[in-house]
C-alpha cells in the first residue's frame, strides 16, 4: 500500500523600511511523499517524493499619492489531489498569488501531480481624483510537470505470453 504524506514549514515577515516602502520575506519548505501513478491505470504500488525549499520575496511602494507599486516573486510545488484544497501558508506575496492548483486544466493535460512553479510579477496600481483607478500588471508564471503514465509489460516465454504485469512509462 502507497500513502501520501506532505510536510510543510513556512516563515515569512514583513518589514516596514519606510512610510512608502514595505519588503515581504519568505522561505517554505515541502516534503511530498504519493503513489507514482494513482490517475492513470494500471496503478502502481510505486512511491514518488519531492522536497524543496522555496524562497519567497515581495515588495510593496507608495511612491507618489494614490499610487503603488507591487513586485514579487515566488517559489512553489504543486500538491497531488485533495491537499491542494487545504492550505495554512499565505496564499499571496504583495498582493499576487501564488497558490496554484494547476496553470494548465488537467481534464486538457492530464495530471500534473508534484509539478514545480515559479512566478515573478510586477504591477503599477494609480488612484485617480475622479474616485477610478488605473492599473497596469505582468505576470510570468512556469510549471514544470514530471508525470509517470501507466503501462503494461507482456511477459513472453517462448514466443508464448507468460503474463502481464503493470508497469509505468517515465
Amino acid at each position: 500500500m502507497v500513502n501520501f504524506q506532505r510536510v510543510n514549514l513556512y516563515l515569512y515577515d514583513t518589514w516596514r523600511v519606510a512610510k512608502w516602502l514595505s519588503i515581504t520575506g519568505g522561505v517554505t519548505y515541502d516534503s511530498m511523499r504519493y503513489p507514482a501513478n494513482f490517475r492513470n491505470p494500471p496503478t502502481s504500488g510505486q512511491q514518488t517524493g519531492l522536497d524543496k525549499v522555496s524562497p519567497k520575496v515581495g515588495i510593496v511602494m507608495e511612491p507618489w499619492r494614490g499610487a503603488t507599486i507591487r513586485a514579487a516573486y515566488s517559489e512553489a510545488i504543486s500538491g497531488t489531489s485533495f491537499d491542494e484544497s487545504v492550505r495554512l501558508e499565505p496564499t499571496q506575496v504583495a498582493g499576487f498569488l501564488q497558490a496554484y492548483r494547476s496553470i494548465a486544466s488537467e481534464s486538457l493535460v492530464g495530471s500534473v501531480a508534484g509539478s514545480r512553479y515559479r512566478f515573478s510579477g510586477l504591477s503599477l496600481e494609480q488612484k485617480l481624483p475622479t474616485r477610478t483607478y488605473f492599473g497596469i500588471e505582468y505576470d510570468r508564471i512556469i510549471q514544470n510537470v514530471e508525470r509517470t503514465v501507466g503501462a503494461y509489460d507482456f511477459l513472453n516465454v517462448g514466443g508464448n505470453i507468460a503474463g502481464i504485469e503493470p508497469s509505468t512509462l517515465g
